[in-house]
Order: structure tokens, then C-alpha cells, then sequence
């Protein structure tokens, strides 16, 4: 959506997304205005005051135009290090602007201005991976989210779930449910569970089967917790997902709910057909 200058949008590929959500009947989650990466170039040669006006701009601009078919946005995704919990200070909106750490209060006060504008049902949402069990990070994006849930500024606080087969963390379901507790809806937002050291030959039975009982896990634990809204799947295929293709994920493969021939896998017919009725209407 990014324009390759602070004075527009290209929305092209956005619009795109959109005209399919549409024509399609679907429900359209924004992910995501500000995060650890991922933004034009201008960006770091603004002075402060500009790159206020033109953060407070995109989030007034998409909000606006996607709004019809919005029930969900991630304004912030991935703004905690990983080590201690403490926020990334490596990225414009911290180091290039006037509010520093407080960038945060100000991205979600314009978020809930424009919601309440064009679309007083769509949740502002708190993004993050490695927070699914307890941890200084997830008692940090807790300690935000509970924060930001008083100024009635965050309605949600979305969990990745980035997993490998048979190495899910401990204690998921009593840290998700912290938030909740907490008066926060949550989510899974980015689930996939990838097969390691797969390679041409596929995965055995044993592993496919102990995937099956991940996936089962998972969305067993959103149907248990009240406010937990829905489990978004990160991909259809192996085809556009993001495991196997880069230094982090290399090797490892098969994460989603669908083969290459758009074929259900074994986690996938093992799940109960009840989870996708009604599914639009779940938030």
C-alpha cells in the first residue's frame, strides 16, 4: 500500500485482495500497519513530526477504504524483541519519532478514531509470534495489551503460532488464557506447523499423525477459551508458504492444511467438520 514516496498510496495489490474479499463474500483481516520490517525506504529519512503525520495518514487511509469488509487489523505486529520482552528499538516508529516507545499509544488512538468512524465492529489487534506459552515476552505483550484494553485503545491480541510438529510449548492453553482473563479477545492468526527435514519422499506416518494431533490441540484450545475469536491457518498449500523458504524455516516443510494439489492432508480430515460451519460468523 506503500507509496515509493511520503505523499500517496499504491494500492493496487491491496485492492486487488479487496475486489476478491468482495466478490467472494469473504471477511477481511489488514495485516499489518507497523512493524519490525518491511516499510519504504522514505520512511527513515523523515524528521519526526512528518513521519507522525504521515503513520497517523496510513492508518486513516486503509481503515477508510477497507473498512466495508474489515473485522480485524493488525496495527502492530512484531514490536517485542524476542530475548526479554523489551520493545524493538531498531525501528522507525521508536527511533524517528517524537513519541519513541510511546508510538504505540499513538498508532492505536488513531486506529480507534478511525474504527469508530468507519467501522465500529472492527477489532484492533496486538500481533505477535513467541508468545503462545509463558515468558517475558508474553508477559510483556500482556502487560501492553492490559494497558492499552484500559484507555479502550486494543481489543485483541493475536498469537502466530508458528510451531513444528511434536514441539508445540508448554502451557499454551493456561497462557492464552491469562488474556483473556485480562478482558482481551484473542486469536490465532498465523498457524502452521511444519514438518522438519522433510524432503521428496514426505513425511512418515508417525509425523503426520503427530501433526494431525497439534492441529487437533491448537484449535481444540480456541473452542475452549471464551474469547478466543477464530484460528487462521497461514497459507492454503506448501506452494505460498513462507516455511522452507527462508534461513529460519529451511528444510522443514508441509505446515499447512492442504498438499500441493490442494488435496486435505491427514490434519485436515482429522478435524472436525464442526469448526468450519458457520465460520463467518464466529467474531
Amino acid at each position: 500500500m506503500a507509496s515509493p514516496d511520503p505523499y500517496g498510496f499504491t494500492w493496487g495489490a491491496a485492492d486487488g485482495v479487496y475486489d476478491f474479499v468482495r466478490k467472494n463474500d469473504k471477511l477481511l483481516r489488514i495485516h499489518t500497519l507497523f512493524g519490525q520490517g518491511q516499510y519504504p525506504q522514505w520512511v527513515d529519512s523523515l524528521q519526526p513530526d512528518q513521519l507522525e503525520d504521515a503513520m497517523a495518514k496510513l492508518i486513516w487511509n486503509v481503515i477508510a477504504r477497507y473498512n466495508e469488509r474489515a473485522i480485524a487489523i493488525d496495527v502492530c505486529n512484531e514490536i517485542f524483541n524476542d530475548q526479554d520482552g523489551h520493545m524493538r528499538d531498531n525501528t522507525p516508529w521508536v527511533r524517528n519519532t517524537n513519541k519513541h516507545e510511546g508510538f504505540v499509544e499513538f498508532v492505536y488512538w488513531h486506529a480507534r478514531q478511525a474504527s469508530l468512524t468507519y467501522n465500529k465492529n472492527l477489532l484492533l489487534y496486538l500481533n505477535d509470534y513467541g508468545i503462545e506459552g509463558p515468558g517475558p515476552k508474553a508477559d510483556a505483550i500482556l502487560n501492553k495489551a492490559t494497558y492499552l484494553k484500559g484507555r479502550n485503545l486494543l481489543d485483541a491480541v493475536g498469537f502466530q503460532c508458528h510451531f513444528s510438529v511434536g514441539k508445540l510449548p508448554q502451557g499454551i492453553e493456561e497462557n492464552m488464557k491469562r488474556f483473556t482473563d485480562a478482558g482481551l479477545k484473542i486469536a490465532i492468526t498465523e498457524l502452521d506447523i511444519a514438518i522438519e527435514n522433510v524432503d521428496s519422499n514426505g513425511a512418515s506416518q508417525a509425523v503426520l499423525e503427530q501433526q494431525a494431533k497439534d492441529f487437533q490441540h491448537i484449535f481444540d484450545i480456541c473452542e475452549r477459551l471464551q474469547g478466543c475469536v477464530s484460528v487462521t491457518v497461514w497459507g492454503v498449500t506448501p506452494k505460498d508458504s513462507w516455511i522452507g523458504k527462508n534461513d529460519i524455516s529451511m528444510g522443514s516443510g508441509k505446515a499447512l492444511l492442504f498438499d500441493e494439489n490442494y488435496q486435505p492432508t491427514l490434519a485436515l480430515k482429522k478435524l472436525p467438520q464442526k469448526l468450519f460451519e458457520n465460520s463467518r460468523n464466529s467474531n
